[in-house]
């Protein structure tokens, strides 16, 4: 599965590593399903978690595409079987 960039139909891949310009001392995992952050209800989608803390999660909005700066090959051990 892959999210595909509306406005430069570049694809990033579930398991992807990215940064954000605005978390630029975080690394995010790319991923896709059932998760739920700031005590809100699950919901399902595209979401990042923290690599260095997987409690961190945050949903993978559209003004993100704007603000990715690194993209670094899909790591196989972050893949489940979701």
């Amino acid at each position: 599965m892959e999210l595909t960039d509306p406005n430069t139909t570049k694809q990033y891949y579930i398991g992807s590593l990215i940064k954000l310009s605005r978390f630029s001392t975080i690394t995010w995992i790319l991923n896709y399903g059932w998760f739920s952050y700031g005590g809100n209800r699950p919901i399902c989608g595209w979401y990042l978690t923290n690599v260095d803390n997987l409690e961190q999660i945050k949903p993978f909005q559209l003004n993100d595409f704007d603000d990715i700066y690194l993209v670094e090959e899909v790591r196989e051990d972050y893949l489940t079987d979701d």
